[in-house]
């Protein structure tokens, strides 16, 4: 009966029904995914660039673990490692961002600072420029 089964099947040219269903660690690697794109989009968008950049950085680490569950799991399908690629990038560029932004307003802190204001309360921009050469 075997026999005939496999015949007919490949007479008609479809293969047999194999049984669907969830694989293993599928919701994980979806929110992978998800986390590795909302990490990556946080990390370059321009106004709340020090928060957002926490927040992406914070996301793209969720996104990792989540991506390493669903491994675990038995899921190795591309959604898994699409997410896995996309938190490890969002959250690598998200501390980068966030670093950057730290260390652009300590030079604005310090540069402000070590100005030597004029009798009407202004400093020129020459004095600026001297003030940021001085920090380097």
């Amino acid at each position: 009966m075997n026999n005939d089964y496999n015949n007919n099947w490949q007479n008609n040219g479809y293969p047999p029904a194999s049984p669907q269903g969830p694989q293993p660690g599928q919701g994980l690697a979806s929110g992978s995914l998800v986390c590795g794109i909302t990490s990556l989009v946080l990390s370059i968008m321009f106004g709340w660039t020090t928060f957002l950049a926490l927040v992406g950085m914070v996301i793209g680490i969720v996104g990792i673990v989540l991506a390493v569950n669903a491994k675990k799991k038995g899921n190795t399908t591309g959604t898994q490692t699409a997410g896995l690629v996309l938190s490890i990038i969002g959250a690598c560029l998200s501390c980068i961002v966030f670093v950057s932004c730290i260390a652009c307003i300590c030079i604005g802190i310090a540069a402000a600072s070590s100005f030597d204001y004029g009798p009407f309360g202004t400093a020129s921009l020459h004095d600026l420029s001297q003030n940021i050469r001085l920090l380097f």
